[in-house]
């Protein structure tokens, strides 16, 4: 019985020495191999999908950012564009509409952002599929009304409605 013990024990210091060396070798090559800071071009353009819209604030639950890691919320939003308006290396911004469920607060403030950039100079372009007339277009039509230019496919419908009141 002596003897199945030690050779249990040998296993597992030898299992530990494994792992030793392994996480040794990781911070050997983690001091030694490691670049420096990434190369950035001199300009960029930056891409803003808004497919999926913008949340007013990110989620508390524990497990959301593990569920939908990507989710915008309007100040990251604003904030990054503001950056973006400092930031010389910004050429502009390349915005994906969709169908963003967007409501109007949160689109007249991305469109104040989007109108900040353009004051320094820089361009605002927009893509939607298609402006089919759903219950948040009006937002929508407002925020594309900021960028200096605005596609849609050729496959796509515009629906112009207006505002009613009751």
């Amino acid at each position: 019985m002596r003897l199945i013990g030690r050779i249990v024990l040998w296993f597992f210091a030898l299992i530990g020495m494994t792992a030793a060396s392994a996480v040794a070798v990781g911070i050997v090559f983690a001091v030694f191999y490691h670049d420096n800071e990434p190369v950035m071009p001199e300009r960029v353009v930056l891409w803003l999908d808004l497919d999926g819209g913008v949340a007013d604030t990110q989620s508390e639950a524990p497990w959301a950012s593990f569920l939908d890691e990507n989710t915008l919320t309007l100040r990251s939003v604003v904030t990054a564009l503001e950056d973006a308006s400092r930031d010389d290396r910004v050429a502009g911004v390349a915005v994906r509409l969709g169908a963003a469920p967007i409501g109007i607060a949160a689109a007249q403030e991305l469109r104040q952002a989007f109108l900040e950039l353009r004051k320094q100079d820089k361009f605002a372009v927009g893509f939607s599929p298609s402006f089919d007339g759903s219950e948040n277009m009006m937002a929508l039509y407002m925020l594309a009304a900021s960028f200096d230019r605005v596609s849609m496919q050729p496959s796509g419908t515009l629906a112009l409605t207006g505002v009613s009141i009751e």
